[in-house]
């Protein structure tokens, strides 16, 4: 069994480091990881101009009880890609993301580059396991492209590799059971069969996404195991936007919520214009965003309150698929106004 591991924090994190030698014993381990921290990536295969110089650079590193590990100038989904489209010259039947230093719960799963990596693979046809741990550093509810490894204070990694590694036992096992089971029979068992048989007996199993989200406590200490839907709630949910002027003669509101955000500029003091497609700044301006705690304890089904009762927190994430029944008249009379628009 041929192991892929990445992250999104970057080839010095400390969990990924304990979760490579874990998951060494399972099988063969080849460490691909970022660089440096891309966390809130998501799916990005982006970094600069990588794709329009088809080029990035690769380095091979020292991981401490690892045997073979990389390092990528890009995000953790380019990693998979790259070992995906066969890189290292072999395949690979599992993607384990993480450790995430910091939940990937409810709905930060959209922005999350240790998920993204899990959902890359899968659409490569690699099942995929996300691992991420609860944080007692301040504000870590995700990690930070400011954070040092050095400042998370008591962080149990060990429990979290260990999570881990049960679990990729566990999915490798159910894996070959299913490949062995779609095998055809040797040629002496062989029953006759219909093509459309054979091509099923040939599909190899639909590759899955499982995310794990543990508590930062040590493993006896761990309650169980709860499957979970993904809550609504994040410990520290941004509620307010101020947007501030770096010059003294801009007019500023101040926004919450999901409203929009406009800055007032005055047309006597900024009298730009266009040339060759590129804009001309007008003014420069910080925007800061403001965060609340929540002390409401979430649902006990959800993935955060799971975790939050001393509960490691599984869900199975589905594709993105598109829906075809049960549209209502927003849907109709966008497909409406396009219908006429493109008519003769």
């Amino acid at each position: 069994m041929r192991f892929l591991l990445t992250n999104d924090d970057g080839i010095d994190s400390v969990g990924l480091h304990v979760l490579a030698r874990a998951i060494q014993d399972l099988g063969e381990v080849t460490v691909l990881a970022p660089n440096r921290n891309y966390s809130g990536c998501g799916t990005s295969l982006m970094n600069g101009d990588t794709f329009e110089t088809e080029e990035t650079e690769v380095r091979r590193v020292h991981i401490d009880g690892v045997n073979e590990a990389y390092s990528v100038t890009g995000p953790p989904a380019f990693c998979v890609s790259l070992a995906a489209l066969g890189m290292f010259g072999k395949t690979f039947d599992m993607v384990v993301s993480g450790i995430n230093l910091g939940l990937n719960v409810s709905k930060s799963l959209q922005h999350s580059g240790t998920i993204g990596a899990c959902l890359t693979a899968r659409e490569a046809g690699i099942s995929g396991i996300a691992v991420s741990q609860a944080s007692n550093t301040p504000g870590r509810t995700h990690s930070s492209a400011s954070h040092k490894w050095g400042t998370a204070q008591k962080q149990q990694w060990e429990t979290a590799a260990a999570v881990a590694k049960s679990a990729a036992q566990g999915l490798a096992n159910s894996l070959q059971t299913q490949r062995q089971q779609a095998c055809p029979q040797s040629q002496s068992q062989r029953q006759p069969q219909n093509q459309a048989q054979i091509q099923l007996s040939l599909r190899q199993p639909e590759p899955v996404v499982l995310n794990i989200n543990v508590p930062n406590l040590e493993l006896s200490h761990i309650r169980g195991q709860r499957r979970t839907r993904l809550g609504g709630l994040l410990p520290r949910t941004p509620y307010k936007v101020t947007l501030t002027a770096k010059t003294d003669h801009q007019v500023i509101r101040e926004h919450q919520d999901s409203s929009e955000c406009v800055p007032q500029v005055s047309r006597e003091d900024h009298k730009g214009t266009h040339q060759n497609t590129q804009c001309e700044t007008l003014a420069t301006f910080t925007a800061k965003v403001a965060r609340k705690s929540t002390h409401e304890l979430p649902p006990a089904d959800t993935d955060l309150g799971a975790v939050m009762r001393g509960y490691v927190s599984v869900n199975w994430l589905s594709r993105i698929t598109s829906i075809t029944a049960n549209l209502n008249s927003c849907h109709m009379g966008a497909e409406a106004n396009i219908s006429e628009l493109l008519s003769v």
